[in-house]
């Protein structure tokens, strides 16, 4: 037996001014095996094409266990405009969403307006399949995955950088493969940690125990958390974190939520385009992601962000992430895939996730193009036991124990907030190099490695950073 029925509505642009976000309350009857929602609105641009002024609206859905913001215990998933029709069942679910039981009550579509240029009509068909004769299912919470079991091969041990990719996608939001795809290609170009960040879903973390165990990589389950005024990276929780944020309290509820988890917040990629950050500065953030994809996509513009926070004497560690959205055999999107760049983090003893989120915090970490053309190793202090992110005196010089591969003709400078403190030619590909800063007023300073690649005309590259030595008194 079939239960349908038809949610129709209008949305103006005034409407998508006062709020970013519909719920549409439907009832489900008992007995249901299978929910079907399909969204229809006027003035959407065909599939596949890229038309300006076009109405875009996501789709999400929640059931009655509740959706408050920063307690969406009824979430069970998201597909934004990646899918318009979507089904769950009791072990099985369209990607994006969470399987689980399917109880009678009160479930409500959530309506994302992104793009509402002009006046839309909306139709939402929601059938069910419901079967009389069956009794109820036992109650199911959606799954998420529990943690991860220890694999028979894992990285090896530190002390040691681990390279890894902080920022990739998957089918279960807007990439184009599998997890399976997605961690066997990472593990192929040599990375040796992953984090999964799908769009506004944690459906993915059921798969990553399972892919952790077979590959011998750690997975960190993760989300970005993507907003229409900016999109951050969260990595460390197992349930979900609100992406409803419509103005900067908001989003600092979720931080400070997080943060009670345990869990960190990571500004993604804030330039032009990335899609642009447009809350405030981020300065509360612990993280942000200074370098996103190939450099030369608009990354001088994040570094600069990133140096005015330190310049104010704040401590926001840099990563990297790729951004990865499609790996082969899945058609291409970008020219670049896992670990383009690549965040090297330094793990003192074994390599798990939780010691690879440690390392994020503390800032000990260092970024470059890929994991297999440029590294950097960067130790300070007189005995070489200070690691970038961490703390050095100000009223002594500070020596710099750089080893780089792969970096000959490139310059290895030290920046701080008062300019560079120091300056050398790199000639071999691997060579050892001892800099001394001297702090003077300095809040910080950093390490960072840029040379010409492909068009020299076009200026340097960065091809690897590190995060700051932070100046004490």
């Amino acid at each position: 037996m079939r239960y349908d029925l038809v949610l129709e509505g209008e949305i103006t642009p005034d409407d998508a001014q006062r709020g970013r976000y519909r719920l549409l309350p439907f009832e489900l009857p008992a007995g249901v095996c299978r929910l079907e929602l399909v969204l229809h609105y006027t003035g959407m641009a065909p599939p596949n094409v890229d038309a300006p002024g076009s109405v875009q609206l996501d789709l999400g859905l929640y059931d009655p266990r509740g959706s408050d913001f920063l307690a969406p215990d009824g979430f069970r998933g998201w597909s934004g405009t990646s899918r318009r029709a979507i089904w769950i069942e009791p072990r099985r679910a369209t990607p994006g969403y969470l399987p689980g039981s399917l109880p009678p009550g009160r479930w409500q579509a959530l309506l994302g307006l992104s793009e509402v240029p002009c006046g839309t009509h909306y139709w939402l068909q929601v059938a069910a399949v419901v079967d009389a004769l069956r009794p109820d299912p036992p109650e199911e919470r959606p799954r998420t995955g529990p943690a991860p079991p220890r694999p028979e091969r894992w990285p090896a041990p530190g002390p040691r950088w681990v390279p890894g990719d902080l920022h990739t996608h998957t089918h279960h939001s807007d990439g184009e493969n599998t997890a399976e795809e997605l961690v066997s290609a990472s593990r192929a170009r040599g990375l040796e940690y992953l984090a999964v960040t799908d769009h506004n879903t944690v459906s993915h973390h059921a798969e990553l125990p399972e892919l952790s165990a077979r590959h011998g990589l750690p997975l960190i389950p993760g989300e970005e958390v993507t907003t229409y005024l900016g999109h951050a990276n969260t990595w460390g929780l197992s349930e979900l974190a609100d992406f409803r944020c419509e103005d900067w309290e908001q989003l600092e509820r979720l931080r400070r939520w997080l943060g009670e988890r345990g869990a960190l917040l990571s500004a993604n990629h804030p330039k032009r385009d990335g899609p642009d950050w447009r809350f405030p500065e981020p300065e509360t953030f612990r993280c942000m992601e200074v370098w996103q994809a190939p450099w030369r996509w608009r990354n001088e513009e994040s570094l600069a962000r990133w140096e005015r926070l330190l310049a104010k004497g704040l401590r926001v560690a840099a990563v990297g992430g790729s951004d990865t959205h499609s790996v082969p055999p899945a058609r291409p999107r970008h020219s670049h895939g896992p670990g383009q760049p690549t965040t090297w983090l330094f793990v003192k003893q074994e390599v798990t996730v939780s010691a690879l989120l440690e390392a994020i915090a503390a800032g000990h970490a260092v970024i470059t193009s890929e994991p297999n053309r440029q590294r950097l190793d960067v130790r300070g202090g007189d005995d070489g036991g200070l690691l970038p992110g961490d703390d050095a005196p100000r009223d002594v010089p500070l020596r710099l124990r750089c080893h780089v591969h792969g970096g000959g003709s490139h310059r290895l400078l030290v920046r701080s907030d008062r300019g560079v403190l120091a300056e050398h030619r790199v000639v071999g590909d691997d060579e050892r190099v001892e800099l001394v800063a001297r702090p003077g007023d300095a809040r910080y300073a950093r390490v960072e490695l840029r040379g010409f690649r492909g068009a020299p005309e076009r200026g340097e590259v960065v091809a690897a950073l590190a995060n700051p030595f932070y100046f004490r008194s």
